[in-house]
């Protein structure tokens, strides 16, 4: 598992050499209540976009190829669940 603040050169990098991997989008305070996750392929969160449209603006991500190490990380973001609260509609991460 990784995150990435800040680097969206590093994040693009993680994603085109995990394509069965998850991600994570979360918001830089990491409130418990926007967790949303998507597979790495997913085009709206992998099309190249400007310069810190993934990681440096509002947001990061969490990244893993594991689901479980995603799910341990929402938990220690305080959702007892360890559940996400969005799955994307797009890519159908689940």
């Amino acid at each position: 598992m990784h995150k990435f603040t800040d680097d969206d050169a590093g994040y693009l990098r993680w994603i085109g050499n995990h394509p069965d991997g998850f991600v994570l989008n979360i918001e830089r305070g990491e409130r418990p209540d926007y967790a949303v996750l998507h597979r790495a392929t997913c085009s709206s969160i992998s099309r190249v976009r400007e310069d810190g449209a993934y990681t440096a603006r509002n947001y990061k991500k969490v990244v893993s190829d594991s689901l479980a190490d995603i799910r341990a990380y929402t938990k220690s973001m305080g959702r007892k669940d360890r559940d996400f609260s969005k799955l994307c509609g797009h890519c159908q991460p689940l």
